[in-house]
């Protein structure tokens, strides 16, 4: 269910769409559900109670909720991203991007195919070459209201799907100008709404292991199996506008900025097929 048609929209547009899912989960309950929001707005959640009560009601019905820590960066988290029950995501980035690894990391173009084709095989075990974004939201207890994040995952430069027109994909520097020219077109963006689904897909295999968990098991889960990441860092990342390096911190003002740590989907789902009563 797509809730939003535009690059806007409002929280009862949000809240209907949440509202629809969960109609579909109480229709059928041999299925499990996900919502994946990348979306948000600097308020508390209490400024939509229609909103609130959505996901509220979502949650009761066995819907898992993710949703996007927002990219305000140090001004905040965004709702419902911020909202407890919800999994929030933060965006990460990692060693291909960084001066001290090297900026041209593992990524080529291959000229040879049509197109060009860009490939990055990430590491395992990778938190000691991750930081994490400028923009990605954080945890700021002086705005006045609750906000929690869990998780951070990949969201800087991540490659998908979008239906752009010739000559209007957002290239990365490291192409060196060729882009997909047949048919649909792929676009690089950076945000917690990249992260997001990263999160959202690794709950969907978690509820295929054990269709058997509670939504919040399932956060209990992502939380647990995520690696930490300092509380504080930097890292010196390339800049595609400005062809420059840019030192980029995180944790030195005080705000939590990485929740429980890098997403593993791999160990989500070894403790979900060891958690509870399993049913396959």
């Amino acid at each position: 269910y797509e809730g939003l048609k535009a690059t806007f929209g409002t929280f009862l547009a949000v809240a209907a769409g949440i509202n629809y899912v969960t109609d579909l989960a109480l229709a059928h309950p041999e299925s499990r559900f996900v919502i994946s929001m990348s979306l948000g707005a600097l308020v508390p959640i209490d400024a939509s109670p229609e909103l609130r009560e959505a996901i509220d009601r979502a949650i009761a019905a066995g819907v898992v909720v993710v949703a996007a820590a927002g990219n305000a960066g140090t001004d905040g988290m965004a709702a419902p991203g911020s909202y407890a029950p919800v999994i929030s995501v933060g965006a990460s980035g990692w060693a291909s991007y960084t001066e001290k690894y090297g900026y041209n990391g593992e990524w080529y173009v291959d000229g040879e195919l049509t197109g060009g084709w860009w490939l990055q095989d990430v590491p395992e075990d990778n938190v000691y070459v991750s930081y994490i974004t400028d923009f990605s939201g954080r945890e700021k207890p002086s705005l006045g209201w609750v906000q929690e994040l869990d998780v951070v995952a990949p969201g800087s430069w991540i490659v998908g799907p979008y239906p752009v027109g010739p000559g209007q994909s957002h290239l990365p520097w490291w192409s060196k100008g060729k882009g997909y020219g047949v048919g649909g077109q792929y676009y690089f963006v950076g945000g917690t709404s990249m992260a997001t689904p990263h999160v959202s897909g690794v709950v969907a295999l978690i509820l295929q292991a054990n269709p058997n968990l509670t939504p919040a098991e399932v956060e209990a889960i992502i939380r647990d199996a995520a690696d930490p990441l300092p509380f504080k860092g930097e890292a010196k990342v390339f800049n595609i506008f400005t062809h420059e390096f840019e030192l980029i911190t995180w944790g030195y003002d005080g705000l939590n900025a990485v929740g429980y740590g890098l997403l593993q989907a791999d160990t989500a789902v070894e403790l979900a097929m060891a958690c509870c009563s399993v049913t396959l």
